[in-house]
């Protein structure tokens, strides 16, 4: 998803099922763990940000790195547990905040987990 949104490519959405997949325990996310074993699970996910970062910044604009960089340091700090730090991080929308707010400490996990399916308007 970073190649597209980076690199010039055109979105354009298309009403109908793109994909179906399954949910089962090889998963590289899980649900229903401890608050640790999740942090880590998107931690070693989020950090292609990084990666995609040093490999493509040569192809990117300023504008254009700086808005990896400010999301990898978003992910940094909810990874490192710092709520009130992560928050403060105004290029980014508060939907994006507000989206890792919940993932960034065991206390505020606990809350998004009781009110999932309210959350996810299931």
């Amino acid at each position: 998803m970073l190649h597209v949104r980076f690199s010039g490519v055109h979105i354009e959405h298309v009403p109908e099922v793109g994909l179906l997949y399954r949910i089962h325990e090889n998963n590289s996310y899980k649900r229903g763990v401890s608050f640790a074993q999740v942090n880590e699970q998107m931690w070693m996910r989020q950090r292609a940000l990084f990666f995609f970062y040093e490999q493509r910044r040569g192809f990117l604009t300023q504008a254009q790195q700086r808005q990896v960089l400010m999301e990898f340091a978003l992910q940094l700090l909810r990874y490192l547990g710092k709520p009130v730090l992560l928050m403060l991080l105004w290029e980014l929308s508060v939907r994006a905040r507000v989206k890792v707010l919940f993932n960034s400490r065991a206390s505020l996990y606990w809350v998004r987990e009781r009110f999932y399916k309210f959350f996810s308007g299931r």
